[in-house]
């Protein structure tokens, strides 16, 4: 499965499919943020997006905030 942001590209160029998948990864992705503390935790792990992994990398913050910004 691509990326948020090759989607995000794909969708750019018309690709109504990659923006549908686009959009819902990055809306599933909205649990990653930290509601407490803010920021943006790493992963999920268990295979859902409602047990992130306690981990904040400045990387995984730039990619979400980038690419939400796109859409």
């Amino acid at each position: 499965m691509p990326t948020a942001g090759l989607g995000i590209s794909r969708a750019e160029a018309g690709d109504a499919t990659a923006a549908k998948r686009a959009q819902q990864t990055l809306d599933a992705a909205m649990a990653l943020i930290d509601p407490v503390w803010g920021g943006v935790f790493q992963y999920s792990e268990a295979g859902s997006w409602s047990h992130p992994h306690f981990e904040k990398i400045m990387s995984s913050r730039h990619n979400i905030c980038g690419n939400t910004a796109r859409l």
